[in-house]
């Protein structure tokens, strides 16, 4: 019985790696936060998921900054990450702390609405959508 119930444990555990690593989440998303554009672009590499996130800096270069301690759930359909946050040029937005934590959740084939969870229930959704 008892081996019974840890391969079924150790089924979960690789069914959830499994929803994780062919997740919908990546890809190339775009979308508009505070009125400028942003990129938010996530890989698997080597079954980790990495990521940056891009914001439009008006006439100069878009300002980039590295995804940290994504999280999946919602078998794969959701990520929730962390970004600097980022003063001057590349101020995301206006929240307390050093670090932003963001969910990127996919709602459609090439859809996807982000949060900033920091904000909570004033959270504005900002949609996103895939760019091949």
């Amino acid at each position: 019985m008892r081996f019974h119930k840890n391969l079924a444990f150790v089924g979960m555990v690789l069914l959830v790696a499994t929803a994780a690593y062919a997740s919908p989440v990546f890809g190339r998303w775009t979308g508009e936060l505070n009125g400028r554009a942003i990129t938010i672009v996530i890989d698997n590499v080597q079954h980790r998921a990495e990521g940056k996130f891009m914001v439009a800096a008006g006439s100069a270069a878009a300002q980039e900054v590295q995804i940290t301690n994504p999280r999946f759930s919602n078998s794969g359909r959701t990520v929730t990450f962390d970004v600097p946050n980022q003063g001057g040029l590349a101020k995301l937005v206006s929240a307390e702390g050093k670090v932003l934590t963001f969910e990127l959740q996919v709602t459609g084939t090439d859809e996807a609405e982000l949060r900033v969870l920091d904000k909570g229930a004033n959270a504005p959704v900002i949609n996103l959508v895939r760019r091949k």
